[in-house]
């Protein structure tokens, strides 16, 4: 597990490097974040990359994104999408919940959204979607 939190920790100083953030919420989630990994809270051994689907993907770092916003005295109603707000704060939650996803499981939350979306689309545009049609 040590080994696993090192590598997330050099994987968040190099993006923030990158990035040039000095933000103090940013550095404040990081650190709520890596005191729940060490308390065990996140464990990736639980659920290996690759034997989830691309909903329980996304599912799961929205409540992770939900949990970091959380530690920072907000509250987020359940079901709420991170990836669709406009709001800096909220969108910096989900993008640490997308960097804790990747480093801790190896699976790019991006990705599964982006497949569940375009089937969406594709759904929609068969009319399946539609409101009203099936009423």
């Amino acid at each position: 597990m040590t080994r696993l939190i090192d590598k997330f920790l050099l994987l968040t100083a190099i993006r923030a490097e990158k990035n040039t953030t000095k933000n103090p919420l940013v550095k404040q989630v990081m650190a709520e974040f890596r005191h729940r990994v060490r308390a065990g809270e996140f464990d990736a051994t639980e659920d290996p990359a690759g034997t989830r689907t691309d909903y329980e993907i996304v599912k799961q770092t929205l409540a992770l994104a939900r949990e970091f916003y959380a530690a920072q005295g907000y509250q987020a109603p359940e079901g709420f999408l991170f990836y669709e707000s406009k709001h800096p704060q909220e969108q910096c939650m989900w993008a640490l919940a997308c960097i804790a996803q990747e480093t801790l499981t190896g699976t790019d939350p991006e990705d599964a959204l982006a497949l569940i979306l375009a089937e969406r689309e594709e759904i929609e545009a068969d009319g399946f979607l539609v409101g009203g049609e099936d009423d």
